[in-house]
């Protein structure tokens, strides 16, 4: 995926939830993208709010590249819900 998308190969790195133990999740932003990574690393579902309009996405949407075991639907961005271990990547428009 990598090579597919430039932002995780050489995008700026902006964690956007740095005291949760659990779940990581962190926006990649490139000249061409940006791509929403969340991933649950504890042994129990975790949900987590994302609010982007910090990062300059005021009305964020998010299109699916890969998730295993998560909730994320298409659309509107608030918030992601992740059974053990889930992981979530995608695409961020407004």
């Amino acid at each position: 995926m990598r090579k597919s998308e430039p932002a995780l190969l050489e995008g700026a790195y902006i964690p956007l939830n740095e005291s949760d133990a659990n779940v990581i999740a962190y926006l990649r932003k490139g000249k061409d993208g940006t791509i929403l990574v969340v991933a649950n690393f504890s042994g129990k579902p975790q949900s987590v709010g994302l609010d982007l309009g910090s990062q300059g996405f005021a009305d964020a949407k998010v299109k699916a590249l890969v998730q295993n075991a998560a909730s994320v639907p298409d659309g509107p961005l608030k918030k992601a819900s992740l059974e053990a271990y889930g992981v979530y990547i995608g695409r961020v428009s407004e």
